[in-house]
């Protein structure tokens, strides 16, 4: 007998390069589109957290502005009158951010029976008749609103 017989080989195990750089292939494209889904939540991940500071904020200083209102309530003389020019002069916060949107007595008109509408003169506080001050502030694109009776 020959020294080189013919005998079967034994079928190869694992798998072939052209298998491995497939397999490859396809899990780095899998990986892209996850990669640019995840990031790109991610990188919006901070929206709620900046939009929840923004109210803390703005709620703070309407905080301020209705604590000092019930102080002004017992010893001022117009009440009404300081706080708007308190809330005028940015008296209740140091955000240099926080606007006023509106600062401004209001006034009610008794119309028809039963429905009132709101006075054309509204602005400062210096009527006898003024009764409710509204207090808007604004913070990028979050508003707070109060209406302060006297």
């Amino acid at each position: 007998m020959n020294k080189h017989d013919h005998t079967e080989r034994p079928a190869p195990a694992g798998f072939t390069l052209l298998e491995i750089i497939l397999a490859t292939t396809v899990s780095a494209l899998l990986s892209i589109a996850l990669l640019q889904f995840f990031s790109h939540n991610a990188s919006r991940s901070y929206l709620p957290l900046q939009n929840l500071n923004r109210t803390f904020t703005l709620e703070s200083a309407m905080d301020q502005i209705i604590s000092d209102y019930r102080n002004l309530l017992l010893t001022s003389p117009q009440p009404l009158v300081e706080l708007q020019n308190n809330v005028n002069n940015r008296a209740y916060w140091t955000d240099t951010e926080i606007q006023i949107a509106e600062n401004f007595c209001l006034n009610f008109i008794e119309g028809p029976p039963g429905q009132w509408t709101e006075s054309p003169n509204v602005g400062a506080c210096n009527h006898p008749s003024d009764t409710l001050l509204k207090v808007t502030l604004s913070l990028n694109n979050q508003a707070l609103t109060s209406i302060l009776a006297r």
